[in-house]
């Protein structure tokens, strides 16, 4: 069956750590299927992943994503990041 936590703590402790791992996990996750769908297409071009969500995710939101992705600034803030993982 099912487990059942003894307490309210062990149960807000287990959700906050899913939240935690799932935050930690989900930028990977997005930049595996930006490879994916970039390889899907045969481009080097994001834009041209549009309508290429990958399986589990809405066309609409990875289209949004996409934009997003698109935007100077977001840009910036990924090549910064980009700079300081190395300078690690």
């Amino acid at each position: 069956g099912k487990y059942k936590f003894t307490s309210d703590y062990d149960c807000n402790m287990a959700r906050s750590m899913w939240e935690r791992t799932c935050m930690d996990r989900y930028p990977d996750h997005l930049k595996n299927a930006r490879k994916m769908a970039l390889r899907e297409v045969n481009s080097v071009n994001l834009v041209d992943t549009k309508g290429h969500a990958p399986k589990g995710m809405k066309a609409e939101v990875w289209d949004g994503l996409v934009d997003i992705w698109l935007k100077p600034e977001w840009k910036k803030k990924s090549d910064a990041n980009r700079c300081n993982r190395a300078a690690l």
